[in-house]
């Protein structure tokens, strides 16, 4: 590697000096012919001479520098087509993976990487970030027209919130496998997941590295998305790092998974606070059970008037 790249630079550098060397006689022609118009009237062939001599000069300067530039095209041309071969055959294994790793045997994959290239199109994403992310969504078990579904939003969301596709993706995929489909799509479950974002201080890449492991105990237990993710929101708006609130929801679902002898009575209802967790009354206004963005805005606020337990 050292000694082709030592060759490389070495040609590059030879390339140089040959342009270097074609502007020189340029400059050279130029001077030569300024001077033999100046001497056109002098006796003898001074000027004519000095004027045949810089044209030749120019000649062969204008010869030397168009030879390096169609050189210099030519090498351009044939490393992007390496790379745009290259490309094309890392997207392809792309493709392939999503065969044999994730198990994604009744789609085209033809119309699938036209549908992946389009997304990446559209959403500025580039396709080599795009296909971990579908890998991660036909892993699901999505497949067709919901999995690239699925990809353009999150693709979309990570463009918006300057989150990593593949995370996401993830994210998107663990709630929608969790608390299914039939209620809320793919969009509403990544509307869910912005709300959260600017109620809280944290970011979507943040959340989604945090929140997507804790979905499926929240789940088994009856919480909600819209009050995970609402917790997750006050939490970290009182300061608390969103890999840390995500620890301290998963031990309160735990123990209401699990609840202590005299813990009984509060089960599913409970909420976290200050370290502590308290039972929660009703349904608070605004929430109608289907406006998922809704419902984690108001769910956030509800615990924010929570009194701590610890007090």
């Amino acid at each position: 590697m050292i000694v082709k790249f030592g060759a490389e630079i070495s040609g590059f550098m030879t390339g140089v000096k040959a342009v270097m060397g074609g502007f020189g006689l340029l400059k050279q022609g130029a001077s030569e012919i300024g001077f033999g118009l100046q001497n056109m009237g002098t006796a003898g062939n001074i000027g004519m001479g000095s004027l045949t001599s810089g044209m030749a000069n120019v000649g062969k300067g204008l010869l030397l520098v168009g030879a390096m530039a169609v050189i210099a095209g030519v090498a351009i041309a044939g490393y992007l087509g390496v790379r745009a071969v290259e490309a094309a055959a890392n997207f392809q294994q792309g493709l392939n993976r999503l065969v044999t790793g994730a198990g994604d045997v009744t789609d085209n994959m033809g119309k699938m990487g036209q549908s992946i290239l389009g997304i990446s199109v559209g959403t500025g994403v580039l396709t080599d970030q795009l296909l971990p992310a579908m890998y991660q969504v036909i892993s699901a078990g999505q497949r067709g027209a919901q999995a690239e579904d699925t990809l353009r939003v999150a693709a979309m969301g990570s463009v918006v919130e300057q989150a990593k596709v593949v995370d996401v993706a993830k994210a998107l995929t663990t709630a929608m496998t969790d608390y299914g489909t039939k209620q809320y799509n793919a969009t509403q479950y990544m509307n869910g997941y912005t709300r959260a974002t600017q109620l809280g201080k944290l970011t979507l890449e943040e959340l989604s590295n945090s929140m997507g492991p804790i979905l499926p105990l929240a789940q088994n237990i009856g919480i909600s998305f819209a009050d995970v993710a609402g917790a997750m929101s006050t939490m970290t708006n009182a300061g608390i790092p969103a890999e840390r609130a995500a620890t301290s929801l998963r031990f309160l679902f735990q123990s209401l998974e699990n609840p202590t002898q005299g813990d009984e009575g509060y089960g599913v209802d409970g909420f976290i606070q200050c370290g502590g967790w308290q039972r929660t009354q009703k349904e608070p206004a605004g929430c109608d059970g289907n406006d998922l963005q809704g419902c984690a805005q108001s769910r956030a606020g509800r615990v924010s008037t929570l009194q701590p337990c610890c007090e």
